[in-house]
């Protein structure tokens, strides 16, 4: 006689395990030319982080609001991780020329495993410690400046707003 779980018993559930509010920034390399540079080597008293990708509409969408974003605060510690085809990533970086330095090409596969990220675009706001602050859904500028509410004190953005 067949069970009611028989039809489940090659169902493997799968585990997001998101980077929350009070997690630590997992501290990867992220594989450049030269040198070889740790998450938290972009930490400076702060750290805005940015997962973006190309092959999302979303994210391509929210751009536009990290350009008007950066207009607005432009002195944050602002880094993005960018999965993204060679050319997508170069132009990329022409129209966030500012921040080039801060503009990194990682893998779907760095983005999903090793930072725990899922639901692109996703914005986390970073303190000194790297202990995630503050993380959501960066859909537009309301989200992007909601990020930087726990990090208010700290630079003084109060009188900006």
């Amino acid at each position: 006689m067949e069970t009611k779980l028989d039809h489940h018993k090659f169902y493997v559930e799968k585990n997001f395990n998101q980077l929350q509010i009070g997690d630590y920034l997992p501290n990867e390399t992220i594989h450049l030319n030269n040198p070889k540079v740790k998450a938290h080597d972009l930490i400076k008293d702060h750290l805005l982080l940015i997962f973006y990708s190309t092959d999302c509409d979303a994210c391509l969408s929210s751009m536009e609001s990290l350009e008007i974003f950066i207009k607005k605060y432009p002195g944050i510690n602002l880094s993005v991780f960018l999965h993204a085809e060679t050319d997508h990533l170069n132009y990329f970086k022409e129209v966030f020329h500012k921040y080039d330095k801060n503009i990194f090409s990682v893998s779907k596969n760095m983005i999903f495993k090793k930072f725990h990220t899922y639901g692109l675009p996703r914005g986390y706001s970073v303190n000194c410690k790297g202990q995630i602050l503050a993380t959501n859904n960066i859909s537009d500028i309301f989200w992007f400046e909601e990020l930087l509410k726990p990090l208010n004190k700290l630079l003084n953005l109060n009188e900006r707003r």
